[in-house]
């Protein structure tokens, strides 16, 4: 039986370069995936990120980071080194993603996926405006994160 997998987008798509989780999962779309992953747009989901996460073996979140990085940098930041990295996710949301994930594991740990890795695309602060589009750089790096993706899903 092959492991259930859960690709994430989060982010605003009214908020220029926080959409950049979103856009990176409708570039996915476009693929022909395997049968065992889902793609979800899930927008500003808060505690509602653990429904969208319970029952998967496997999740993979797009988020916006504010890294410090180059704008449309894309990185892997594994559950472990959340916290303790100096990278923070964008967020507009209601709790903080890192917030949520340690809330789900702590009351729901049997449903969380055994392994979540966040994809995070590097943004400016001043790419966060309401009402503006998504930059080239969030748009490059939204291309980046689905290719990651793709291969990490031997797509």
């Amino acid at each position: 039986m092959l492991a259930k997998t859960v690709v994430i987008g989060c982010g605003s798509s009214l908020r220029g370069d926080d959409a950049v989780g979103l856009l990176a999962v409708e570039i996915l779309r476009k693929k022909a995936l395997p049968a065992n992953v889902q793609l979800v747009v899930a927008g500003l989901p808060g505690l509602g990120l653990l429904d969208l996460l319970a029952g998967y073996d496997t999740a993979l979140l797009i988020d916006a980071v504010l890294s410090g990085g180059p704008a449309g940098e894309v990185m892997e930041i594994d559950l472990a080194e959340l916290e303790s990295s100096a990278t923070r996710l964008v967020s507009a949301h209601d709790l903080a993603v890192p917030e949520v994930l340690a809330l789900g594991y702590l009351l729901k740990g049997e449903e969380m996926p055994q392994k979540l890795l966040i994809i995070g695309i590097s943004v400016e602060q001043g790419s966060l405006l309401p009402g503006q589009p998504p930059s080239a750089e969030g748009l490059a790096g939204a291309e980046l994160a689905a290719k990651l993706i793709a291969k990490k899903l031997d797509v």
